[in-house]
């Protein structure tokens, strides 16, 4: 149970926290203060749950790993590396979620994301510092994994076309899945903001989406415009989904929202239908948005708006153009093929 906000409270549980015999058993609370914490400051719902797992996936290490007894100011940077170890080479992706496929359970994260961990967990420090819970942070001595420069590869257009035709649009599954693929590669919305949409997002007048603050991973709000032929698929499937008596755009026929491994598992299934042999996830639909924008006149700094990312480099990582592509552009646009030479 939390301590009561005020002086009192607060100076109970640090006075509890200077003990000689502190464990690790008092930091549950301190996890729930900082996501109250990070709630107050206006961090999205999505952001929340990760930092909660990255920083409960942290403390399980340490008590799996024998350092129970180890006190909150005695963590080690040894302890913060094993834990990179760790994340890099033993710990199981989805290892206890049923709905994932066991192709996917596999050992190792990548290091974009043993870095999101280690920003998160670095924050949680921070926090435990400036509220005087901790006189240091282990995690500012180490830095972070250094990540490869390769881009993930995006569909092709003929990908995309094979993709779309699988499927089963007379079934109302396999239409909410058709519309949700399609706006993903309309719009680039990550799948955490397509699956929290409800009806009031749309603005069918303006040709935009509203992505609510709460679910976008910046924690700031942004319009997302989509194309007429996507409007025509989303007012369809509204018009099925008030029969169901859903809140939200894509739910289960039960009228339950549909969970995000669900759908990864069912978009795997249509891309090995539609003869796709790498990797699709709503992440790589993501960055063929982005790369068929950019091929097709697009700008980065419209992109980078759309997408929500608060610099550009971050959008260059989105985008990877092959050679073909870059030769395609060079033919279209190179002002020598526009004079006589």
């Amino acid at each position: 149970m939390l301590p009561k906000n005020g002086r009192r409270g607060r100076a109970k549980l640090e006075r509890a926290l200077s003990r000689s015999n502190e464990t690790l058993a008092s930091l549950p609370e301190l996890v729930e203060m900082y996501i109250y914490a990070k709630q107050a400051e206006g961090t999205a719902k999505g952001t929340l749950t990760n930092k909660r797992l990255a920083v409960n996936k942290f403390l399980q290490f340490v008590e799996d790993n024998g350092h129970q007894d180890v006190s909150l100011r005695a963590l080690s940077v040894q302890t913060v590396r094993e834990f990179i170890s760790y994340l890099r080479y033993n710990h199981v992706k989805h290892e206890n979620n049923q709905f994932v496929d066991d192709d996917y359970k596999t050992a190792g994260l990548s290091p974009s994301t043993v870095n999101t961990h280690l920003k998160h967990l670095r924050d949680f420090f921070n926090f435990l510092k400036s509220e005087k819970y901790t006189d240091d942070n282990p995690f500012h001595a180490v830095k972070l994994v250094k990540e490869p420069v390769d881009a993930v590869e995006a569909l092709t257009m003929d990908e995309i076309k094979r993709l779309v035709r699988i499927p089963d649009t007379k079934r109302f599954a396999g239409f909410r899945d058709y519309v949700l693929i399609v706006l993903l590669l309309d719009t680039g919305l990550r799948i955490s903001e397509a699956l929290a949409l409800t009806a009031d997002d749309i603005d069918f007048k303006t040709q935009n989406i509203t992505v609510k603050a709460e679910n976008a991973k910046s924690g700031k709000f942004r319009f997302v415009p989509f194309s007429p032929k996507t409007g025509r698929l989303l007012k369809e499937l509204i018009a099925e989904v008030k029969e169901i008596d859903c809140v939200y755009l894509f739910c289960t026929v039960y009228g339950n929202p549909l969970e995000r491994e669900i759908f990864r598992k069912r978009l795997k299934r249509y891309a090995e239908e539609a003869g796709i042999t790498r990797k699709v996830s709503p992440h790589v639909l993501r960055h063929s948005f982005a790369t068929q924008y950019l091929l097709n006149n697009g700008d980065v700094m419209s992109l980078q708006k759309i997408l929500g990312h608060s610099s550009i480099s971050m959008v260059r990582r989105y985008v990877q153009m092959t050679d073909a592509d870059i030769s395609k552009t060079h033919a279209k646009f190179s002002p020598i093929q526009n004079i006589r030479v």
